[in-house]
């Protein structure tokens, strides 16, 4: 007979329960170690650096931007590690630049550049709004550690920081860009763009960094039209009477300055309304500064000089005063500035002019557009000069120097009656009946 002790269920028992132990010990294990390769759902994999990286989506970044990342959190702060790869249409080449780091703009905050071929280094910038930073934030930066490996056809450039306000499924921003050309050469609108990645998925999502070419363009056709053709024609007019007879030349000078006034403030007002921070900051330059201010003045001495126009004495001293309070007395000083004011503004708007074609060869360098291609490749240059030297021709067939289109014609004095009739004629053709002036 068998003994109870030799019953195979009471010696299995504890067997089993063990086994259940050991099988459900392997099996939380398992779990955690495929927890650990994952992060909340990112693709992660130990590599032979011994960082375990969790690779972007490839359909969700650019072609030719290959993005890794790496989380490790601290006490207070999560140390992040970002590893980009620029290879096909980012591929900088054997002397090109690769830049990478985070934030939502490139206007503000700090990236790293690596230049160079095979021995590239890693240097910090501080993005200050300028088209090429110049200045490294060097042990400012807070950015602590980057490297860079270089590879036929690709460069590789690891950018790592401590985020205090990122956390394992946090979305981030991140800023890139690259050129083919020596560092700090500037890129193409299609080199650079801006990633937000979400920490948790491994998801992410191109930010919104418009192009301002088409409004740039715009601008710049605008301006040109106003300063290059109207204005300096509508300023030419009155010089040209042989062109303009019997008064029209008053026609002429008034619609080249309504029209290009109209013009002006349209280009204006349409660069403040589709002002992008993030694009037009990151455009700064010394060129960028002088264009501005000069655009500023020319604007202050346009509406100073449209004021003088507005207000100006009335012609013949028999006149009563204009609007009641302007005498006609006044009527050779207000020509002197008029007359002086008006080639000053043309003058400086040509410098804008000549600043603005080069601002956008600079910004928009390697671009196909049309229109950059018009504005910076001579088509500025080539109008201005046609124009300037119709305006300077019908000035010299007038006789500029001569009584006939000289200082006499607006002296404030008796008029003979010759001078009646054809101011007679002109307020007639012009429409206007306040002045004869």
């Amino acid at each position: 007979p068998r003994r109870d002790h030799d019953s195979p269920t009471r010696l299995d028992r504890p067997t089993r329960a063990l086994r259940v132990m050991v099988a459900s010990w392997f099996a939380a294990c398992v779990v955690a170690l495929s927890a650990a390769s994952r992060v909340a759902g990112a693709a992660c994999a130990v590599e032979s650096d011994g960082v375990n990286w969790c690779q972007v989506s490839s359909s969700s970044t650019p072609s030719g931007i290959n993005i890794a990342y790496a989380l490790a959190p601290g006490a207070a702060t999560l140390d992040v590690r970002v590893r980009a790869t620029f290879s096909g249409a980012h591929d900088p080449g054997s002397v090109g630049w690769i830049a990478l780091g985070p934030g939502s703009g490139m206007s503000s905050g700090e990236v790293v550049v690596a230049s160079g071929g095979a021995g590239s280094t890693a240097t910090y910038y501080q993005l200050t709004g300028q088209n090429a930073p110049s200045t490294a934030c060097g042990g400012a930066c807070a950015l602590s550690a980057a490297s860079v490996t270089a590879a036929t056809g690709s460069r590789t450039v690891v950018v790592r920081y401590e985020d205090a306000s990122a956390s394992a499924g946090a979305t981030k921003s991140f800023v890139y860009a690259s050129s083919p050309s020596a560092w700090p050469a500037q890129h193409t609108t299609s080199r650079r763009g801006g990633l937000s990645i979400n920490f948790s998925t491994g998801d992410a999502t191109s930010m919104t960094m418009k192009s301002a070419i088409k409004r740039d363009v715009t601008h710049g056709v605008l301006m040109l039209v106003a300063w290059g053709v109207l204005m300096p024609t509508a300023s030419a007019a009155p010089r040209m009477k042989f062109l303009f007879p019997d008064g029209k030349w008053f026609l002429m000078h008034q619609i080249g300055v309504v029209v290009g006034a109209v013009v002006f403030v349209t280009a204006g007002a349409m660069l403040l309304a589709e002002h992008d921070e993030r694009e037009d900051a990151h455009s700064e330059s010394s060129t960028f500064d002088a264009h501005s201010r000069i655009g500023i003045a020319v604007g202050f001495l346009w509406l100073a000089q449209f004021l003088l126009g507005v207000f100006r004495p009335n012609k013949n001293i028999t006149d009563s005063a204009r609007f009641g309070f302007i005498p006609s007395s006044w009527r050779k000083a207000w020509f002197l500035a008029h007359a002086s004011l008006g080639p000053i503004t043309i003058g400086l708007a040509s410098v804008a002019l000549v600043l603005g074609a080069v601002l956008i060869r600079d910004k928009y360098v390697g671009e196909t557009d049309s229109g950059v291609k018009f504005l910076a490749d001579g088509g500025v240059y080539g109008i201005m000069a046609a124009v300037w030297f119709v305006c300077a021709f019908g000035v010299w067939r007038d006789g500029f120097a001569k009584a006939k289109g000289g200082l006499e014609n607006y002296v404030a004095r008796e008029p003979t009656p010759s001078e009646s009739n054809r101011n007679a004629r002109e307020m007639r053709f012009t429409g206007i009946t306040v002045s004869r002036g």
